[in-house]
């Protein structure tokens, strides 16, 4: 595995490389759903495979920092996740699902 970090225009670019089995053409549009996991034969009780939440999870956290995450991917030859981060956003850009912003604006 190799992770590569870098500025791309106005982005903080993370790539995550790997050189595994990698993933077929027909899950890639579904990968980043809830639960769906590419390969069924993997089972959580041989300690193979999880849940099918992790890219999930990694996508919501990306997007609510405004970013966005982006695969490639080559059955035999591993694949590439890219996530893309904004170097700066406004105070008010950030998403605040509560009254945190409200509690906290005095504290600037």
């Amino acid at each position: 595995m190799e992770i590569r970090c870098g500025v791309d225009g106005d982005d903080v670019r993370l790539d995550i490389i790997d050189n595994g089995a990698g993933i077929a053409p027909a899950d890639l549009p579904r990968i980043f759903y809830r639960f769906y996991r590419a390969d069924q034969g993997r089972d959580r009780e041989n300690e193979l495979g999880g849940s099918g939440l992790g890219l999930s999870i990694a996508k919501g956290i990306v997007e609510a920092h405004g970013g966005s995450i982006h695969v490639i991917s080559l059955l035999g030859e591993g694949s590439t996740f890219t996530v893309l981060l904004p170097l700066a956003l406004a105070a008010d850009d950030y998403p605040v699902k509560s009254g945190a912003r409200a509690a906290t604006a005095g504290a600037r």
